[in-house]
């Protein structure tokens, strides 16, 4: 009985944690996503799960357009300290 409780209660704690990373994800600002996905954001969220959610979630019209009403391509290219990601 205190192994079903146990493994519950971590399963639980894990499934708000992962729950709690994609709120968090779907509310960043682009230009916050992209750091991230670049290990530069200074977030606990994996960089590689924010690269995925950007590419398959995030590259829409509405955030397109508003990236290029903000900083554009000059924030994507001037990033400081720019590890070897690519954005396509």
């Amino acid at each position: 009985m205190k192994k079903k409780i146990v493994f519950g209660g971590v399963g639980g704690i894990f499934l708000i944690y992962i729950g709690l990373m994609l709120y968090v994800m779907t509310d960043m600002e682009i230009e916050h996503l992209i750091s991230c996905s670049g290990n530069q954001g200074g977030t606990r969220i994996p960089s590689s799960l924010c690269k995925y959610y950007l590419v398959n979630y995030r590259m829409n019209e509405e955030d397109i357009k508003e990236l290029s009403e903000g900083a554009g391509l000059d924030y994507i290219l001037g990033i400081e300290g720019r590890t070897s990601t690519k954005y396509e």
